[in-house]
């Protein structure tokens, strides 16, 4: 097998890390993180035409992945034997495609020679999990007699040891083969002392390596290994008047299996560059006619060569020739005589590093011309992001009246029109952010990966890029977090039209971040249904008070009633406060709803006190709303106005509520105990908590579940506390003419049902005399 380019990085550094957790033992959730790798290398195979390699590793994937998903604790002898096969399969295709360099996946041993254990346990831990076993030696000696291992792929040398760089040098110099370089040796300079650095690179060191960030060690170590094996994707230019320093550099990197070109007329550089396209130059310092020196000016001047890595190559060991060199634009300088390893490590590593550093600067710019893109290839871009970047967030766009041209306009004008608006929006997308057309003059945008505000605000700027764009037209937007592969892109996509629709119902123009995952007894196409009518502005076109009659079973005879705010939303669908609360606290829109029946109650008083003379209107509010210092002063002020009758009202409070605020429910009772306006409790248990309730708050009111209080016919000491404290007990839900004389027999003072009278979205019923 020829190789026609090189293999991507992801296929080794996959069956690397395969072969890691082979040698550790088999564990399930750890091959799991594995096979996003070995999906991506795979694909990345089939991408590059290397359908051979692509087919076997697709075989050890499918395998792998069935042992994943069947949640293979141990496994077995048979199947670890036929991992194995398919593992080898994919490594006989990996050498015979590497046949110069058949190392390439053996080599797996790094030594360290340090008598740091911090140090040492930083890098092996790193290293390791890229699938190399790393060992320490604190003496030269016993790292000396491991030298011979064909499988080291590294040598780590500490500062404190820079006299063992000549001798581990030279043995490795001894053991080369002809076609090998041999190991990376990598020095490492963690006080920054420019003279080690010198001393271990005139000393035998591939690189120096500065600092102690374990991070940056770690990768660089990597870096340097990856340079070892062939490079046939590489070019390189060899511009130097010296045929046998040539000839002997070229040869070096053609083992490399790199593509080389020699240039002994400096003068004809210019034209040879921009044919062969380096990239990388290798430049003699001293050359009659034209020097590097000269040569690299008038190439760094040169725009679009500007990236092109220089290394020069001379004898001359003048400090100051060096500063020279690099002043005038080169990227690193040897001196002559080079060794093979060295001259390989500083051209690959440069050359790799140049490369990438290209495509990045390449893929920007055509990102930065056209981020305005096909929405097949955004739902493609979605479905391949890595979650490793972290998360991201998607955003939707629409018109609020759903189009970007005239109502009557054709069809074919309005599709103009939408590709007009969304390159103008684009235009002002940052780096990385891609905008699509969606449907219904809708636009779904992906995002960069700023969080919190910072992202709010990118959502609204976009927003009002788009309403520039439609003249002013009112414009809202979803704004959805998106995690690859945690959130489903359709469940996500679902979400953001979801939350656009919200956005247009409660207003329109603006910007309505996502919810959480709503939590609901109802079903999803309820709930949203629910939720729509939630988050429009309060009104009576979609509110109305719903009436409860209250009967007195032997408490004072007057006309009540108990009222609740029911939610209608399409096609008429109504929604009681027990199903709408828990839903309504989720979206923030309790203390809305409580505001809009309040003022009603308070506009309609009276009215109610003409129609029913010296009525008592009991309102369930959330503690929130009673609490609120400012709501609560505005109210009371309203019932003066109205001029209420004494002890017409009362706002009445879930016990669960109210334990969440009893002091602050405290405070507010005996302000409103002043305007004549009572507390009441909902839904009192008859246990401790219900007693303990009561005796804080001292409540005008307490109604209890009719069903509970006749399953605990003997629990009387709520009841009894209640009264003796003044209060006046209702029992709901009493379901028949049994259960109210039980009820009136243990006390109760008035009751609710059905039986006696369902409640009602107007104050009609008959209480008698």
């Amino acid at each position: 097998m020829q190789p026609t380019s090189e293999l991507p990085t992801i296929v080794y550094d996959s069956m690397r890390r395969w072969q890691a957790l082979r040698r550790k033992g088999w564990s399930q959730p750890d091959a799991g993180k594995i096979l996003p790798l070995l999906n991506q290398a795979g694909q990345k195979l089939n991408a590059q035409g290397e359908s051979d390699i692509a087919k076997a590793l697709s075989h050890f994937t499918l395998y792998l992945t069935s042992m994943v998903d069947g949640d293979v604790r141990q496994l077995p002898e048979a199947q670890r034997e036929r991992l194995a096969k398919l593992e080898q399969a994919v490594l006989n295709l990996l050498r015979q495609y590497r046949d110069n360099d058949n190392a390439a996946l053996n080599r797996s041993i790094v030594l360290c020679l340090s008598g740091d254990e911090e140090l040492f346990a930083g890098i092996r831990n790193g290293l390791e999990s890229e699938g190399l076993s790393v060992t320490r030696h604190v003496r030269p000696t016993a790292l000396l007699a491991r030298l011979d291992d064909p499988q080291i792929a590294a040598i780590l040398v500490d500062e404190g040891h820079l006299g063992a760089l000549g001798a581990i040098a030279d043995r490795l110099e001894l053991n080369r083969g002809q076609n090998e370089l041999g190991p990376s040796v990598v020095f490492l300079n963690r006080s920054r002392e420019l003279q080690r650095r010198l001393l271990a690179l005139s000393g035998g060191a591939d690189a120096s390596l500065e600092g102690e960030d374990q991070s940056y060690l770690v990768a660089r170590i990597q870096e340097l290994i990856e340079a070892h094996n062939p490079q046939a994707h590489l070019k390189v230019l060899i511009v130097e008047d010296d045929r046998g320093q040539a000839l002997y550099c070229e040869t070096i990197l053609r083992k490399q299996g790199m593509k080389v070109r020699w240039l002994d007329d400096s003068r004809r550089a210019a034209e040879v560059i921009e044919e062969f396209q380096p990239d990388l130059i290798l430049m003699d310092l001293h050359m009659p006619s034209l020097d590097g020196l000269q040569l690299t000016s008038l190439i760094r001047e040169e725009p679009k060569l500007s990236m092109v890595p220089i290394v020069f190559l001379t004898g001359d060991q003048e400090e100051g020739t060096r500063f020279d060199a690099l002043q005038a634009g080169g990227d690193d300088y040897m001196l002559k005589p080079v060794r093979p390893r060295h001259l390989v490590t500083a051209v690959v590593t440069r050359a790799r590093r140049a490369r990438s550093l290209r495509r990045q600067v390449e893929q920007h710019t055509r990102a930065a011309r056209n981020r305005f893109i096909a929405t097949a290839d955004l739902l493609t871009l979605l479905r391949r992001l890595d979650p490793k970047n972290g998360e991201r967030a998607l955003l939707l766009i629409g018109a609020d009246d759903e189009r970007f041209a005239e109502a009557q306009a054709h069809p074919l004008i309005e599709r103009e029109s939408e590709g007009v608006v969304a390159k103008r929006v684009s235009a002002t997308l940052a780096a990385g952010e891609r905008l699509a057309l969606w449907r219904n003059g809708v636009m779904i945008v992906l995002l960069g990966l700023e969080s919190g505000e910072e992202m709010d605000r990118r959502a609204d700027s976009l927003r009002l890029a788009m309403r520039q764009a439609l003249n002013g037209a009112p414009v809202s937007c979803a704004l959805v977090p998106f995690r690859p592969r945690e959130h489903g892109l359709q469940h996500t996509v679902d979400l953001a039209e979801r939350t656009l629709t919200l956005a247009k119902h409660s207003g329109g123009n603006r910007l309505q971040r996502a919810l959480a995952q709503l939590h609901s007894h109802l079903d999803p196409a309820t709930t949203f249904v629910l939720q729509k009518a939630l988050v429009r502005k309060a009104s009576a076109e979609h509110l109305q008070l719903e009436y409860q009659p209250i009967v007195p079973l032997q408490g004072v005879r007057r006309p009540q009633f108990q009222l609740h705010l029911r939610v209608v939303g399409e096609q008429g669908r109504s929604f009681t406060r027990r199903q709408w609360l828990d839903l309504a606290k989720q979206c923030g829109r309790v203390g809305a709803l409580d505001r809009f029946l309040l003022n009603t109650v308070v506009a309609q008083s009276q009215a109610m006190q003409a129609r029913y003379p010296n009525v008592r209107m009991v309102v369930t509010v959330s503690a929130e709303s009673v609490i609120e210092q400012k709501q609560r002063t505005k109210l009371l002020n309203d019932l003066e106005i109205k001029g209420l009758s004494e002890s017409s009202l009362i706002f009445s409070i879930d016990e669960n509520d109210a334990l969440q605020h009893v002091d602050a429910l405290a405070n507010a009772h005996s302000e409103l105990s002043a305007a004549k306006v009572g507390l009441g409790l909902e839904r009192v248990t008859l246990q401790k908590q219900g007693v303990a309730l009561v005796e804080r708050l001292n409540p005008e009111w307490v109604a209890i579940d009719a069903p509970a209080a006749l399953a605990q016919p003997d629990s009387l000491e709520l009841l009894k506390d209640a009264h003796q404290r003044g209060a006046e007990i209702v029992a709901h839900f009493i379901p028949d003419a049994d259960a109210m004389a039980t009820l009136f027999s243990m006390g109760i003072d008035y009751g609710t049902g059905s039986f006696i009278g369902p409640p009602s979205d107007v104050a009609e019923f008959d209480f008698g005399s």
